[in-house]
């Protein structure tokens, strides 16, 4: 059996030599686009049980479990954490370009208030 393994990895070996370089960068492209969309994805998730975490370090503070001491250091601890992808991202950005705000669709209208103005006039 030892014969045909190092048959194989002659055969992988061979294969990585003379394989062009096309294929590479459509595949490491694409490796990165997923991973990207990957840890935009888990940061939401993130938020989401970030924000469940600190309503239940709330309630907790609330009945006092955990003293509100503790309870502000959790809060002010979490939105550091959570400011720090759009620092990261305000410092990254070239000069003279905006930088865009992680997670938010900026193609569409700037105009916050107004979005939220029709939403609530609309009746939804």
């Amino acid at each position: 059996m030892k014969k045909y393994g190092i048959l194989k990895f002659l055969l992988l070996l061979g294969a990585l030599v003379f394989a062009g370089d096309a294929y590479a960068g459509d595949v490491f492209d694409e490796l990165a686009l997923r991973a990207g969309n990957l840890g935009n994805n888990l940061q939401k998730v993130g938020y989401i049980i970030a924000g469940l975490g600190l309503i239940a370090f709330a309630v907790a503070a609330m009945f006092n479990k955990i003293s509100w001491k503790t309870f502000a250091y959790i809060a002010i601890s979490t939105f550091f954490l959570t400011s720090m992808t759009a620092a990261i991202t305000w410092v990254r950005a070239k000069p003279g370009e905006i930088a865009p705000i992680s997670g938010f669709d900026t193609s569409g209208s700037t105009d916050f208030i107004s979005g939220v103005v029709d939403t609530f006039s609309s009746g939804h």
